[in-house]
């Protein structure tokens, strides 16, 4: 039996049973366990913080314009994607659409009344009781009202999508983190109305220092813990690598993919994390039972079985 001390790439037995040597005497043998040790492909890892992001974050904007006459929600509601969120004043736009109609309702019947007139003049026009010239200014008549009746059809088309936009829906199912008017305002096209974020569809986002990127290239996994909430460790997957610097940090971006399964952690936007990312290539590796190390001033030794 001897003591050996452990090296990197060596396979190591613990002693099944071994002799203690007290003042150049033998002692009797003392009866112990042993394990056999195997090597491991361990790669090289460095830890970065990390922040968790939503996908999908919109300050939703107003697509028409006017009075804010309905506001349905407040910071912290969820909303689905299609609820309305606000609404504004479209008494104007109603009695638009009402006498857009009225004048297509005249115009259609305007268009009955020349086709009719204009089959009587062509039977007089063959009969020599009419000229060319009253045949065509009623067929002139006739293609000028059906171009009022495109014009009113588009009129009211485009007053029942002002309508529509009347009311601001959410483009995806989220939480209000901010309202951006108030009953009562005006707002103008485009104008900010509400900020929405998607609490289901989250992700982490990894700052990475230049020096490290290359070796990032075809990784899969990285270990991530959310450390505001538990110490535990879990594997997600890696799903873009930006190559595009920050300005000023020189550093580089890794997202990685929340599954749904974590959904139930309470993980939200902004959080912190700490994200294990694997770098360089692996290399083998003898891993030993803690129990099997001894201390022995400045060298830590392992028994080994001959």
């Amino acid at each position: 039996m001897r003591q050996t001390q452990i090296v990197t790439r060596s396979i190591l037995l613990l002693a099944l049973c071994f002799p203690w040597i007290v003042n150049g005497q033998e002692s009797a043998e003392v009866a112990a366990e042993f394990a056999l040790v195997r090597q491991h492909a361990l790669s090289p890892t460095v830890k970065l913080p990390g922040t968790v992001k939503a996908r999908h974050r919109a300050v939703i904007g107003s697509e028409s314009e006017g009075i804010v006459i309905a506001l349905h929600v407040r910071e912290g509601d969820s909303v689905s994607k299609g609820d309305s969120l606000a609404q504004f004043r479209t008494d104007m736009l109603e009695q638009r659409d009402v006498a857009a109609r009225s004048a297509l309702d005249a115009v259609l019947a305007r268009q009955e009344l020349t086709r009719r007139s204009l089959k009587r003049a062509r039977e007089l026009f063959e009969s020599q009781s009419m000229s060319q010239q009253q045949l065509d200014e009623l067929d002139f008549e006739l293609l000028e009202l059906q171009a009022e009746e495109q014009r009113l059809k588009a009129l009211i088309a485009q007053t029942e999508l002002s309508i529509d936009h009347s009311h601001v829906r959410a483009p995806f199912d989220g939480v209000i983190v901010a309202r951006h008017t108030d009953i009562g305002e005006w707002r103008d096209f485009g104008d900010p109305i509400v900020e929405l974020i998607s609490v289901s569809d989250l992700e982490v986002e990894v700052s990475v220092p230049e020096v490290y990127f290359d070796d990032l290239q075809g990784i899969d996994e990285a270990e991530v813990a959310f450390t505001a909430l538990s110490s535990n460790r879990h594997s997600l997957k890696v799903v873009a690598l930006v190559p595009a610097a920050a300005t000023g940090s020189r550093s580089m971006s890794a997202r990685l993919d929340i599954p749904d399964s974590l959904q139930k952690l309470a993980i939200a936007d902004g959080m912190s994390a700490e994200v294990w990312l694997s770098i360089g290539q692996s290399n083998g590796a003898t891993i030993v039972p803690k129990d099997a190390i001894v201390q022995r001033q400045e060298q830590r030794l392992v028994l080994v079985l001959d």
